[in-house]
């Protein structure tokens, strides 16, 4: 696998997926959905000189969407496809939660297909592949992140980032310009418009008004909710209810009956929220 990289893996990420990843973080046979394959088609083009035109790629749905899977998937693509030997960075807003989601997928992913995992050494917060690159697990602590030369940040439920300290390092691990390719890959459902100020202001920035009347992106998909800001460098795709399985009624109609309103909403519509929102509704 580290031997030979063709020029297609480092230009299709879904071709990568493809060929590689047969199999999810679970063990479970994984191939990429229609709809996903059309959403990182078209944020993973690349101009002649191998560039990509975002520093910022924001894949936004409801809760069991298979966020998490494609954030590894993306990431795992990254290490073993671009600019090696390069440095990935899975963050999350404290260790536990970095090593229990999207790092473990990706441990799974590598552990369950053969092809990769052939070519990589996993450690305890870090994996080293054979052409150098490592993928490390990094907790909210902006301080022990400053001079890092990294080529993704991969960002899980950037909702949760409303301390000082995660604004902190999220403005520490901004992009490194001296690379090819230096980008934020981020997976996340919507958060409170009070206190998620990090994720508001990219949402704003990442979506149209068809989404929301201050967004400040262009629609680039007649049917998916895909948006571009190319001022700001952003690639937005932000989406309420996509996957089979959300088409089932009773198992929403449950989740209605036993949440609050408004984490009904965020959670399995992806929708903004804000803490005033009442705890019983007036059907209630």
């Amino acid at each position: 696998m580290s031997k030979v990289t063709p020029d297609v893996y480092r230009r299709s990420v879904v071709a990568f997926i493809d060929d590689f990843i047969k199999f999810n973080e679970r063990g479970k046979p994984f191939r990429l959905l229609d709809h996903q394959r059309q959403i990182l088609d078209s944020a993973f083009v690349f101009d002649r000189d191998g560039r990509l035109p975002w520093k910022t790629i924001v894949y936004s749905c409801p809760k069991k969407s298979g966020k998490t899977t494609i954030n590894a998937a993306v990431t795992v693509r990254w290490a073993f496809t671009q600019d090696a030997p390069n440095e990935i960075l899975v963050l999350a807003n404290d260790r536990g939660q970095a090593e229990a989601r999207v790092f473990k997928a990706i441990v799974g992913l590598l552990k369950h297909n053969p092809e990769l995992k052939k070519s990589a050494k996993i450690r305890k917060g870090k994996i080293v592949l054979s052409n150098g690159t490592e993928i490390a697990a990094l907790a909210t602590e902006y301080a022990g992140a400053a001079g890092s030369n990294h080529g993704l940040t991969s960002w899980d439920e950037l909702w949760g980032y409303t301390s000082e300290s995660a604004t902190r390092f999220w403005e520490e691990l901004t992009t490194v310009p001296t690379l090819t390719n230096s980008i934020r890959f981020i997976t996340t459902y919507a958060g409170f418009e009070n206190e998620s100020e990090l994720l508001w202001k990219l949402y704003r920035q990442g979506v149209g008004p068809e989404e929301h009347p201050d967004g400040q992106a262009m629609r680039l998909h007649p049917d998916l909710p895909i948006y571009a800001n190319k001022a700001a460098q952003i690639f937005c795709y932000w989406d309420h209810q996509r996957m089979p399985w959300q088409a089932d009624p009773k198992y929403y109609e449950t989740e209605r009956q036993t949440q609050r309103a408004s984490t009904f909403l965020r959670l399995h519509e992806n929708r903004w929220v804000t803490t005033e929102t009442a705890f019983i509704t007036p059907e209630m």
